[in-house]
């Protein structure tokens, strides 16, 4: 039985140093949602800023300056890992948006993972047995981006309310 890995694992809470539900109880609806998107987006571009600077340079992962124009031709389907960072909200329990996940874009950067936790090593087609170490850069990013996560939600609900003439 094959073991099974843990996912990309890390959460980032924010300490709210406006009193949000306060800020949001005036507010209903589509608005409210939006308002507390706009804060999570902020930070999510904090962790990808984070997460695009910690992928390990390689070939493998297109961030050497190696990979010319010509090989990307050649390996259309393969993109730079550090290009395929997304966002994306959760919401749920009535449209509320609990939590913005920041994971990589799928099938581009499918290979984030084996990068992050590390892999056997194949050669044409096959396992050689050998273990590729893995180089973490997902959790290092959002610890890293802790410090200035509560700033950037701050921020982005403030700008929010400001663009909805509040």
């Amino acid at each position: 039985m094959a073991k099974k890995k843990k996912g990309y694992g890390g959460v980032l809470e924010i300490e709210q140093s406006i009193d949000f539900e306060a800020v949001a109880s005036k507010i209903t609806g589509q608005l409210r949602y939006n308002v507390q998107q706009k804060g999570l987006e902020n930070v999510g571009r904090i962790v990808i800023d984070e997460a695009q600077k910690r992928v390990p340079k390689s070939s493998q992962t297109g961030t050497k300056k190696k990979w010319s124009r010509s090989y990307r031709e050649r390996y259309r389907k393969s993109t730079p890992l550090h290009t395929q960072f997304i966002t994306k909200p959760l919401s749920y329990r009535g449209g509320t948006v609990i939590g913005m996940v920041v994971k990589v874009r799928y099938p581009q950067g499918a290979h984030g993972h084996l990068v992050e936790f590390g892999h056997r090593s194949v050669l044409w087609g096959r396992r050689t047995g050998n273990m590729v170490q893995g180089k973490r850069f997902m959790l290092p990013a959002i610890e890293a981006s802790k410090t200035r996560a509560d700033n950037a939600f701050r921020l982005g609900v403030e700008t929010a309310i400001v663009m909805a003439g509040g």
